[in-house]
């Protein structure tokens, strides 16, 4: 599990200061991005992030996806003597 540790008033102080439009996401600092990306707990969405502009792909390539412990990549089936399987 990720911990964050986003301050939301500084950010929004920081938002009100810039006068963020729509065309300005990509001018956030890096640590504010790091913040967010550190807060994904879903693969897609982490790679949704990493999509949004060359700056968030910067902060995306230097981080690690999320990798959810109740999401196995791989399962093995045990070993049995029969010879058939099925699932389910």
């Amino acid at each position: 599990m990720f911990t964050c540790f986003i301050d939301l008033a500084n950010i929004i102080q920081y938002s009100h200061t810039i006068n963020i439009m729509s065309s300005e996401w990509a001018n956030l600092p890096d640590l504010i991005l790091s913040e967010i990306a550190c807060c994904m707990s879903v693969y897609d969405d982490f790679v949704n992030f990493g999509a949004v502009c060359k700056a968030w792909q910067r902060v995306y390539s230097m981080k690690k996806p999320p990798l959810s412990p109740r999401c196995p990549w791989l399962l093995l089936a045990e070993e049995k003597e029969q010879k058939n399987h099925r699932m389910g």
